[in-house]
């Protein structure tokens, strides 16, 4: 319980960076669009906590419990459902402030705005880098409370890059950032409906042709596909050292075999770029992840497990040294 906590904890705070980034427009607008002391905006950045804690808690678990199926998920959709949740979530927070600084009547349907822990919530169901990387994890770890614990780590090394939005309170007072607050939630708002519908139409538009129907899902870290490693013998200890370090990060068989001499169990290989070249055709059928020798270990894995691929052939993806 308390590695699989701690896993997420440091997921977390490796990637909260990306996080602060993706979610500050969206948070600093609703924290400056009314006056707030900096008591208040802690209760508020708690309140967003919680709806995220939620969110989190949710989707880990559905991940550790749908385990390798969760790549058959078009997640587009899910983006644009969240996308337009957050516009329509910030414009309504826009027409609020200006109602309110016009000493206007605030039309009830507005006042959802004003629940921190809805917005928190939103937020916390956006399919960005840090989120699938989380999921990736959450997979591999597998069943729902090894999931949910996972994101429950995670949000604690997320939430620590949310504490100096708790000092928004203080320049909230100046009257004039109200107002600047709400044109960027009108800025903000427009460009996640515009984000929101092109995803949307790109989800729609790729089921609608024949190659999309035919694509299919492929995480390469999800369980009980496996992993075969092919190369040749020239430079067997890296590839035996890259077999190792998938071992220590996929839940699931790693198999090395060398060129012409093994069978291929995986739906997964990695491939040496030279066996590749002269081989093509024998494995051109395969899910293939092209590596040069002496590639980075670290990288290719961790670009590995922030990705789910979509597509109508088998993977073909190359990771090359820089010449």
């Amino acid at each position: 319980m308390f590695k699989i906590l701690s896993e997420g904890f440091g997921l977390g705070i490796a990637t909260g960076l990306t996080c602060l980034t993706t979610c500050s427009p969206i948070y600093i607008p609703f924290l400056l669009s009314e006056k707030r002391s900096i008591w208040n905006s802690f209760l508020k950045v708690m309140e967003i906590s919680a709806g995220r804690f939620i969110a989190y808690t949710a989707f880990g678990a559905i991940a550790g419990l749908a385990g390798s199926t969760i790549s058959s998920i078009n997640r587009d959709i899910f983006t644009a459902i969240a996308y337009i949740m957050i516009s329509t979530y910030l414009l309504v927070t826009a027409y609020r402030t200006h109602q309110k600084s016009k000493m206007c009547v605030i039309p009830k349907f507005s006042k959802f705005t004003q629940n921190a822990f809805l917005l928190g919530f939103i937020t916390g169901i956006n399919f960005c880098p840090s989120f699938l990387l989380a999921i990736s994890e959450a997979i591999s770890i597998g069943g729902a409370s090894g999931g949910a614990l996972l994101f429950i780590g995670f949000f604690g090394g997320t939430t620590i890059y949310l504490i100096p939005l708790i000092f928004v309170g203080g320049i909230s007072k100046i009257k004039r950032m109200q107002g600047v607050a709400k044109w960027l939630s009108v800025m903000i708002g427009i460009y996640f409906l515009f984000v929101g519908i092109q995803t949307g139409y790109r989800y729609i538009s790729h089921r609608q042709t024949k190659t999309e129907v035919n694509a299919q899902y492929l995480d390469v870290f999800a369980p009980k596909q496996g992993l075969t490693i092919v190369c040749d013998k020239s430079d067997v200890k890296y590839f035996m050292a890259l077999r190792d370090s998938l071992k220590n990060n996929y839940n699931g068989k790693v198999d090395l075999v060398f060129q012409n001499e093994g069978k291929i169990s995986g739906k997964v290989i990695f491939i040496q770029k030279n066996v590749w070249i002269k081989n093509k055709e024998k494995y051109q059928k395969y899910n293939k992840v092209i590596i040069d020798d002496n590639y980075d270990i670290s990288t290719a894995i961790n670009h590995l497990k922030s990705h789910v691929f979509k597509t109508s052939k088998p993977l073909e993806w190359k990771f090359e040294n820089n010449k």
